[in-house]
C-alpha cells in the first residue's frame, strides 16, 4: 500500500499546478489556462479521495495538506511569479500555518 504522505504529495503538486495555470489564465485570459487549471484541480481532487480511501483521518490529513499547499503557494508566487510580500503578511502566514495546526489538533 502506497504511503498517504505520497498521495498527499501527489494532490499536492496538482493543486499547485491548478494554481500556476489560473495565475496564467489571470494574467492573459487564454481560456487554455481555464481548461488546464480544471482538470489539474480535478485531478488533485481524485488523488485527495484515494488519500482518503488508505487512511480516513481527515483531521491530519487536512492538516498535511493545508501546510504542504501553504508553503508551496507561497513558494510558487515567490519564485515563480515574482511577487513580493510586507513584513506583516510574512506574519500572516505564520499566523495561518499556524491556524492549520490549532484547527486540526
Amino acid at each position: 500500500m502506497v504511503s498517504i504522505f505520497i498521495w498527499l504529495i501527489f494532490s499536492s503538486f496538482c493543486y499547485i499546478l491548478g494554481e500556476v495555470f489560473s495565475k496564467k489564465y489571470a494574467l492573459d485570459l487564454n481560456i487554455k489556462w481555464a481548461v488546464f487549471a480544471l482538470l489539474a484541480y480535478t485531478a488533485q481532487a481524485i488523488l485527495w479521495l484515494k488519500t482518503f480511501r488508505n487512511d480516513g483521518r481527515l483531521i491530519i490529513i487536512s492538516t498535511i495538506s493545508g501546510l504542504i499547499c501553504l508553503l508551496m503557494t507561497f513558494l510558487l508566487g515567490y519564485f515563480i511569479f515574482n511577487e513580493r510580500i510586507s513584513p506583516i503578511n510574512y506574519l500572516g502566514l505564520i499566523f495561518a500555518a499556524f491556524a492549520v495546526v490549532l484547527l486540526s489538533w
